[in-house]
């Protein structure tokens, strides 16, 4: 079985994890439970940031800690979920790691092992990490998921059969790129397509459209998640 390392960015927030008395990690825990899901909240270390804000008042500790705690915590999982590994067995593997971490002051003890393990996977077993996982799986689920865009808008002069006389007229065109993600890792690619004012007017509509039709669905998908039982 291969060794886990905690890459240097997240073994500070793996380790005060450790700090976390019982009754800060079961409000954290609760606070997770009771996550909402919107167009905003998808990513699962917004949703632990928030969750941890939450509680923040009663819990008190510096905000920069319970960020680092934040972001430790879904590394953690999307770690587990990358390799299928049974929640007890990947605690057991996150402890062995932090144990052997060459910084000594981020070393944890032998003695706090069994208690660091118990609140990793209080933590851990929260169910909005595997939904969120589920929702980033089928969002990506497409031949190709889109990356970034941008307009690049250029002036064409366009001359007569006299060309000392200067440009008779100017074309104002839009390069529109697309750049996206393509199927099976198989890296970034870029799209280019020619627009003029009319379609980049079409384009805006079809994107309002899109925007309007998501904010009619929102509502239903909320009182139908309600139904289920969901807490918000």
């Amino acid at each position: 079985m291969a060794i886990l390392s905690i890459p240097k960015q997240y073994q500070f927030g793996v380790w005060k994890i450790r700090d976390l008395t019982m009754d800060t990690v079961r409000s954290f825990r609760d606070a997770l439970d009771k996550s909402v899901f919107n167009e905003d909240s998808q990513k699962a270390t917004t949703v632990a940031v928030s969750a941890l804000e939450s509680i923040s008042h009663s819990v008190g500790g510096p905000t920069e800690d319970f960020n680092k705690i934040s972001e430790a915590l879904v590394s953690m999982y999307l770690a587990k979920s990358s390799r299928d590994t049974p929640l007890e067995e990947f605690a057991d593997r996150v402890a062995d790691a932090l144990e052997a971490l060459p910084e000594a002051s981020l070393r944890l003890a032998p003695g706090d092992r069994e208690s660091f393990k118990e609140k990793l996977k209080i933590l851990l077993g929260a169910e909005v990490f595997g939904i969120i996982s589920k929702i980033d799986d089928l969002r990506t689920e497409s031949q190709h998921v889109f990356c970034h865009a941008r307009v690049v808008t250029d002036l064409r002069p366009v001359f007569g059969s006299d060309v000392q006389k200067g440009p008779m007229a100017i074309l104002v065109t839009h390069n529109l790129k697309i750049a996206y993600h393509g199927s099976g890792g198989s890296g970034t690619h870029e799209l280019y397509v020619s627009m003029d004012a009319s379609d980049l007017s079409e384009l805006k509509d079809v994107i309002l459209r899109a925007e309007a039709k998501a904010k009619t669905l929102r509502p239903i998908v909320d009182s139908r998640i309600k139904l289920l039982g969901v807490k918000d």
